[in-house]
């Protein structure tokens, strides 16, 4: 895949899309909405309405090694697989963490001898937003292992898994539009500890002699999901509602002569 640079990933409280190759069916728990009047806008002749901009809400979850940052929720596969996300700028594509992530030996501290084969950590599964299990999805279509370019400038470098499925945005009961065949990631390096929604819409390319494949807002966007393939989100932080320490006051007393 061509390495492409850009700037870092940020957390998130809340992620509007206010954008969205062919067009696929959603789920049957979504419903899409359309708007045919917007303040200072008109329709183009012969449109009737556009897609409304999609809302995602945030997890509320705080999670991370590098601080406590806002997650957004991916339904990942055939059958959904529930994943929390960051969200990334710099990127194009659906990164979430593989099971294989969290399935480790267990050796003796003293002697290093391996005691245990193929131990799976729940705590490190809850811990990365939870994992997505390729083996477990009808849907999934293997491409290959490739670089994670996205934070090459700064050392974080690795290769990822990569392949195609589908992916819907927002929780279980609150499923809104979804992608079919998707690109998506799958890291087992802990230097990227949580996976991440591009919000890029650059397409992928794995090589020079293929055609390069729409980005997830681009994919969005030719379903008519979204009218546009622009977005915003509000970083949040954890501390927003803390009551400040108040400090103690100095009083200043001035002498008379």
């Amino acid at each position: 895949m061509l390495p492409l640079p850009g700037p870092r990933a940020f957390p998130t409280t809340t992620c509007a899309f206010l954008a969205a190759s062919l067009f696929l069916p959603s789920h049957a728990d979504y419903v899409q909405k359309n708007i045919t009047k917007t303040p200072n806008f008109k329709l183009l002749s012969g449109v009737d309405s556009v897609p409304a901009p999609v809302s995602v809400a945030p997890d509320q979850s705080w999670m991370g090694i590098d601080g406590a940052w806002n997650t957004f929720t991916l339904l990942v596969g055939n059958p959904p697989q529930s994943v929390r996300v960051l969200a990334s700028t710099a990127s194009q594509q659906i990164w979430v963490i593989n099971r294989m992530a969290c399935i480790a030996n267990v050796t003796d501290p003293t002697t290093g001898a391996v005691t245990a084969v193929d131990v799976f950590d729940s705590n490190c599964e809850n811990s990365r937003g939870f994992l997505y299990n390729t083996t477990t999805s009808d849907a999934w279509h293997e491409k290959g292992f490739y670089q994670l370019w996205i934070e090459k400038n700064v050392g974080l470098v690795g290769n990822g898994l990569y392949g195609f499925d589908s992916v819907s945005l927002g929780d279980a009961g609150n499923e809104g539009p979804y992608v079919a065949n998707t690109t998506i990631g799958t890291l087992v390096t802990p230097n990227f500890w949580l996976g991440h929604i591009g919000l890029h819409p650059k397409p992928t390319n794995f090589s020079a002699f293929e055609d390069p494949i729409p980005s997830y807002l681009s994919d969005l966007y030719g379903q008519k999901n979204i009218p546009s393939i622009s977005f915003g989100y509000t970083a949040g932080a954890q501390y927003r509602k803390a009551t400040p320490t108040r400090r103690p006051q100095r009083q200043l007393t001035r002498g008379c002569r």
